[in-house]
């Protein structure tokens, strides 16, 4: 682990995750906030949970499925972050700048 972070305030150090399920949507029938939550808009994109440790970068789809060779230049950029887990959305824009799943 890498010691230049600050620890997280109720944080626990525990071992590397093997796999993790993603976030995924959930549909609501009215808006609401909550302290502590933090909301995103939906991407037209493709779910993955990304894992990087010791400068290697692996990427998974939701259904745990490795995807690492189909977006190589996204696992090149994560490699220099320290140790840690990503969950996100991949996408790719359009000309005009809009999420295209057509492009990804």
């Amino acid at each position: 682990m890498d010691e230049s972070f600050e620890p997280v305030p109720g944080a626990r150090r525990r071992a590397f995750p093997i796999s993790l399920s993603p976030m995924l949507l959930q549909i609501r029938k009215e808006p609401f906030t909550q302290e502590g939550w933090i909301f995103e808009p939906k991407l037209d994109g493709m779910r993955c949970i990304a894992y990087v440790e010791d400068g290697i970068a692996r990427l998974y789809s939701k259904s745990n499925r490795e995807i690492t060779s189909t977006f190589p230049m996204l696992a090149d950029e994560l490699r220099a972050q320290p140790t840690s887990v990503y969950d996100g959305e991949i996408v790719c824009h359009n000309d005009h700048g809009y999420v295209s799943f057509e492009r990804l």
